[in-house]
């Protein structure tokens, strides 16, 4: 059970995060070990049912302070790779492809982790106001007030910081619906991507230990699908299966706008629309933006310097990264049939190896939590 403020008068914190997701907590746990006074809030009960496929990219578990073997389900070698229903090829590889998690487990497991860091947690109810001063903010819930010397919003696509602070530009927004299809481990199939079955976006697949997760995602909200088109495609994939836990989530976009405007608010993650435009893969982008928003509030606190700088600088290698990706995007959803021929290449398939295989996070030189 995790704790909901009593109220009382404010304390003087040195951060406060809002949202307990990879990018919260992966700036909870830096700030953390730099030695600061750290309140992480949210308004949701973990464990939490957050829609995503769980799979985690070889560089995102680099990136990572700690271990996560105990919410690991599988390490995928294999990959399939589909373009509608008719067409589809199998890769193999020595290393990692994926690996994977349930979402919910993992959200958890990385709270405690930043728990047991020695970061404070606690359940709050909607935000109603953020004032930000000359040297602290202020938030405002309906019953609390919570003060710190920085704040950072890690509370999603929607985010509710992004808004009261009026100081960030719009993100734009793709959307995301899954559901679980429950069958025995030996039936389970290989995990899967499928282009051409939806516009602007894909179907995947994710085998777990007892259950597949079934999606889709589409970078364009004029596209309409819903639960019922989730079921469709998990029956034309797996069969008569039932789908379970049907859930959507918006994912943050247009990242490569972000500008740090404030110097005691940051924004990481979909907050910040950071996520990947080409894949929608966040996590990664969410755990290196927490990072570094912690760095630059670290370099704020202790070098005399400005925090919003060096976040806008320490920023702009990710932010390129989303341009090169975007417009890879846009002439492959354009053209998906010919990047689909492209595939069986050595280049082509290089290139999607690159993206999920180990990448150094330029940040800082944090010791790495063994257990």
């Amino acid at each position: 059970m995790y704790p909901s403020h009593q109220f009382s008068e404010p304390t003087m914190h040195d951060v406060i995060i809002v949202g307990a997701g990879p990018s919260g907590c992966s700036a909870a746990y830096d700030l953390q070990k730099y030695g600061m006074k750290v309140l992480l809030l949210d308004k949701c009960k973990f464990p939490r049912i957050k829609p995503c496929g769980g799979g985690l990219t070889q560089k995102t578990i680099d990136a990572l302070r700690y271990k996560i073997e105990p919410v690991i389900k599988s390490k995928n070698h294999r990959i399939v790779i589909g373009k509608g229903y008719q067409n589809s090829m199998l890769f193999k590889s020595e290393n990692i492809l994926c690996t994977m998690t349930v979402r919910s487990e993992f959200d958890e497991f990385c709270l405690n982790k930043v728990i047991e860091s020695g970061v404070s947690f606690e359940i709050i109810d909607t935000i109603e106001s953020v004032s930000e001063k000359a040297t602290s903010v202020e938030i405002k819930t309906k019953d609390c007030t919570y003060q710190a010397k920085y704040l950072i919003g890690a509370d999603g696509a929607n985010s509710t910081i992004r808004k009261l602070t009026n100081q960030f530009s719009s993100v734009s927004k793709g959307l995301a619906i899954e559901g679980k299809v429950y069958m025995e481990k030996s039936k389970l199939p290989d995990m899967e991507f499928d282009f051409g079955v939806i516009d602007k976006g894909y179907g995947w697949l994710f085998p777990k230990d007892n259950h597949v997760n079934v999606g889709l995602y589409s970078g364009n909200l004029k596209t309409k699908f819903s639960k019922s088109t989730v079921i469709e495609y998990a029956q034309k994939k797996l069969g008569h299966v039932k789908v379970d836990h049907i859930v959507g989530q918006y994912v943050g976009l247009n990242g490569k706008h972000y500008s740090q405007n404030s110097e005691r608010v940051f924004l990481i993650g979909d907050a910040a629309g950071l996520v990947d435009p080409f894949l929608a893969e966040g996590i990664f982008n969410a755990i290196i933006s927490g990072q570094l928003a912690a760095k630059a509030i670290h370099v704020g606190m202790n070098q005399g310097l400005s925090a919003k700088q060096d976040y806008n600088e320490s920023l702009r290698p990710l932010k390129a990264d989303l341009v090169k990706l975007e417009r890879i995007g846009i002439w492959f959803y354009r053209f998906p049939g010919l990047f689909y021929k492209g595939l069986s290449f050595i280049p082509t398939w290089s290139f999607l190896k690159k993206r999920i295989k180990q990448r150094k996070a330029k940040t800082t030189n944090l010791h790495v939590d063994e257990t």
